[in-house]
Order: structure tokens, then sequence, then C-alpha cells
């Protein structure tokens, strides 16, 4: 019975270790926070998402916002390195129906510039296409038209 607990008690060790190790790998927070520093001028920072596909775990990652007629948004997708790395980022209204999406000519790009014509509630989608790390965050900004 003692031996039964040892490696028990090795085994969750073990699964910790790896278990930060591999969360350490990801950090939206940080990638945020510089994405907050490039914001363009003339908007204001909003609101940070996390974007963590949990090494293809997660396929989609929805998060809400309530958008106000006549106010620009911008969404910035920040990852470890420059490029988006494959983050596709789609904006749905309450309906949704998809009004903006990050690709464009069938290039992703890192962000969306979206102009709201009516206030209510939209869902931001994030999926992956052919993304290494599956980790990033987005910046959600705002200026008065």
């Amino acid at each position: 019975m003692k031996q039964f607990g040892v490696i028990k008690v090795i085994f969750l060790v073990i699964y910790s270790v790896t278990s930060i190790q591999v969360n350490a790998q990801c950090n939206p927070e940080t990638y945020s926070l510089n994405g907050i520093e490039k914001l363009k001028e003339g908007y204001i920072y909003l609101k940070s998402y996390n974007i963590y596909g949990n090494n293809g775990a997660i396929d989609k990652i929805e998060y809400t916002a309530v958008f106000s007629k006549d106010t620009d948004y911008l969404l910035n997708i920040c990852t470890e390195t420059n490029d988006v790395d494959g983050i596709i980022l789609s904006i749905y209204d309450s309906k949704r129906k998809q009004v903006a999406s990050n690709i464009v000519n069938n290039a992703i790009q890192s962000s969306i510039n979206f102009k709201c014509t009516i206030t209510g509630i939209y869902y931001l989608t994030f999926t992956f296409q052919n993304s290494r790390k599956q980790c990033g965050g987005c910046i959600l900004a705002f200026r008065k038209q």
C-alpha cells in the first residue's frame, strides 16, 4: 500500500510539472499587453481577450461584446511573433450572421476595423488555420465616428 501512495505522489508531481510547462508556453496576457502599446492613434483601449487552443484540444473560442452604433472598433490579434499565426477572427451579430472577418483576399490579417451600424450583442469567434502555437491575445479598442 505504501508503494502505491509513493507512485501516486510521483505521478501527481510529474503531471503538475508537465502542466506548468505547457501553460507557460502560452502567455496571451503578455501578447495583449504588447498589443495595447501598438494601438492606432485615436483609439481607446476597451478590453483584451485570451486566445488559447490548448494544443488543438479547443478548435473554437468565443466571446461576446456589446457594440454601439456609430462607433469604430479595432480588433488587433497579437502573438509571440509578428504574424497572426493562423488565428482567424470572425464577428457575428446577434442573429449569428457574420459581419466581419480578418480574412481578406484569402489572407489572414492581424486586425479588423469594424464600423458598427446597429447597437447590440456581437460574438467574437476565434478559430485556427494551420496555427503553430494556437496562442495569442486580441485587443479591442474603439473611437466614435
